[in-house]
């Protein structure tokens, strides 16, 4: 007889671990919740009761170059989504955010907002 797998994950969905064996005991969980069956926290969320493959983005546009002084326009975003982007963090909820820059490079922005899966963007700024 195989073992069974619990996931155990927080009240927002997060999955916190994968336990092997025996049911858990809700004394020990702290107050989380578990589910039987396989997930990985990177890539699995559980929404009422069920664990779900997590979302992407669906972003409009994420254009990978930009001239210098060309402005950088992610849009499509989800309220309350997290951007990290070289001048700091920003939380989005209208839906988008731009950027500019006068000095060329490669920059990195990360969008972050459970459930979806984060999602890192390089940006390339080019001389003109």
């Amino acid at each position: 007889m195989n073992p069974k797998t619990w996931t155990v994950y927080a009240m927002d969905g997060h999955i916190k671990s994968i336990n092997v064996g025996t049911e858990p005991i809700p004394a020990e969980l702290n107050g989380c919740l578990y589910v039987e069956g396989v997930s990985h926290w990177d890539t699995h969320y559980v929404l009422d009761g069920v664990i779900t493959t997590r979302p992407s983005f669906d972003i409009v546009n994420p254009t990978p170059s930009i001239p210098i002084a060309g402005t950088f326009m992610l849009t499509g975003l989800p309220g309350g989504t997290s951007v990290t982007h070289p001048d700091g963090i920003d939380i989005v909820n209208d839906g988008e955010i731009e950027w500019d820059t006068v000095q060329s490079g490669k920059y990195k922005f990360l969008l972050e907002n459970f459930p979806y899966k984060p999602m890192e963007i390089t940006l390339e700024v080019e001389d003109a």
